[in-house]
């Protein structure tokens, strides 16, 4: 398992496009690239799973086993996170989001506004899903 923090994502996903570009080891060893991308305001107990593909759909439903999350599974990227380097040079990747808000890129987006009973609910299961491709 690698973990990996990107940035300038805002500017154009630059840090993960150079990374994919200048890859430290063959990127056909990754078996799914799991990314978190605004998931500190789960509302409605809602995910978002961009770039879910058939072949991991049952991973991500199994890893669901309390069905305590409305997955809202969409087999493309979004384009818009760190996730699209990878799935544009067919490494499968997976992109969780809790959805765009109102306060989304304004001064208003404060940390006093992250639901992190939520945001701890969402790790919990994308450490489900890491286990289970890890199976």
């Amino acid at each position: 398992m690698i973990l990996l923090a990107f940035g300038p994502e805002e500017y154009g996903l630059v840090g993960s496009e150079v990374f994919v570009e200048n890859p430290p080891f063959d990127l056909r060893e990754i078996d799914v690239v799991l990314n978190l991308d605004m998931v500190g305001r789960l509302r409605k107990d809602r995910l978002e799973i961009f770039g879910a593909q058939a072949k991991l759909t049952g991973i991500l439903e199994g890893a669901n086993s309390d069905s305590s999350l409305s997955l809202v599974m969409k087999p493309n990227s979004s384009g818009r996170s760190d996730d699209f380097p990878f799935s544009s040079h067919q490494i499968p990747a997976l992109h969780f989001s809790t959805g765009e808000h109102k306060d989304y890129h304004r001064p208003t987006d404060t940390v006093d506004r992250i639901n992190l009973a939520g945001l701890v609910r969402v790790i919990d299961y994308v450490e489900r899903v890491a286990r289970l491709v890890d199976q």
